[in-house]
């Protein structure tokens, strides 16, 4: 049997849940995970898959086996609400109701720290937002929240640091933009799991957008050889000078503000000027104008992501 699984498991997911099938006939694949009564063992797959099996279908052998090769979910997580059922439906059933008018989005959020109960996170969101906010989790440590609209959506800039305060734990929010179509909910959802993964790996603010993980979702895309031709093309001779590097990006991220830029730096801004003129003159790209400003970011994204 170990041998069996393991050979199927090298080839693949696909090769592997068929072979599981044959040797737990209760086995369900499911694309989130919907807390149960207790009767089953669930997994998460490398790709993000979840699975079930039936306890009565499995040995102590067996489970120990399988938590070799699969991530076991050992954290009951809160079982889900009427209305988090509905939404579980509109997702994956597509059982969304075309005559239904609602403002809706959904906020991916991921909990740094693995070991808090999501039933108190859950309580938390609950409370703070005094209205039911259904969640869909993947994970005891993420998930997305659905919000719909209510007078005004929440602006979670000003929530953070109340939770991480409150929960002693370090959360970051990917807040999707508004949607009023149910029709392409699915489309949405894989959208929104898309970019905060992107996001989450590089955005270091705790609540970011769309917006702010665009330049990212640019170059996660490129291959490492592009990215080094990017990097090594526009840079030039200060593609290994970390001073310069620093300069420029905080140069950038003040809005090629000399003034703020210098003040960030604790630098005279007549140094700031030299440097930056230095710059200028021997790679021939002026940051101070907004589209040579902006190749020289997206070569310094690629510097950092190779």
């Amino acid at each position: 049997m170990y041998t069996l699984i393991k050979d199927k498991f090298k080839k693949g997911e696909c090769h592997m849940l068929k072979n599981l099938r044959k040797l737990f006939p209760s086995i369900q694949v499911q694309q989130t995970y919907m807390p149960t009564n207790g009767d089953y063992h669930w997994y998460v797959t490398k790709e993000g898959s979840f699975i079930r099996i039936a306890k009565d279908d499995m040995t102590e052998k067996d489970k120990i086996l399988l938590d070799t090769f699969l991530q076991p979910i050992k954290s009951a997580l809160p079982i889900q609400t009427e209305q988090e059922k509905i939404w579980h439906e509109r997702i994956f059933e597509h059982s969304s109701s075309k005559d239904l008018n609602i403002s809706f989005r959904f906020i991916y959020f991921k909990i740094q720290k693995q070991d808090i109960d999501p039933s108190t996170f859950k309580d938390a969101i609950q409370d703070i937002f005094s209205r039911e906010m259904p969640i869909i989790w993947f994970t005891q440590n993420e998930g997305i929240i659905i919000e719909e609209k209510n007078n005004e959506f929440i602006d979670y800039s000003q929530i953070i640091d109340v939770l991480m305060s409150d929960l002693y734990v370090n959360i970051k929010f990917y807040v999707g933009g508004l949607q009023e179509n149910l029709a392409y909910v699915k489309k949405y959802y894989d959208s929104i799991l898309r970019n905060a993964k992107i996001g989450m790996k590089y955005v270091k603010k705790s609540v970011f957008s769309y917006i702010d993980i665009v330049p990212f979702l640019l170059i996660d895309h490129l291959d490492d050889d592009i990215k080094t031709e990017l990097a090594e093309t526009v840079l030039q001779d200060f593609v290994h000078d970390e001073e310069m590097l620093k300069m420029i990006e905080t140069f950038i991220s003040c809005n090629l503000n000399i003034s703020l830029t210098a003040k960030r730096l604790y630098l005279h801004r007549n140094s700031l000027q030299y440097r930056i003129d230095r710059f200028i003159e021997q790679t021939n790209i002026d940051i101070r104008e907004f589209h040579h400003a902006l190749t020289v970011y997206f070569a310094l994204l690629s510097l950092q992501k190779l």
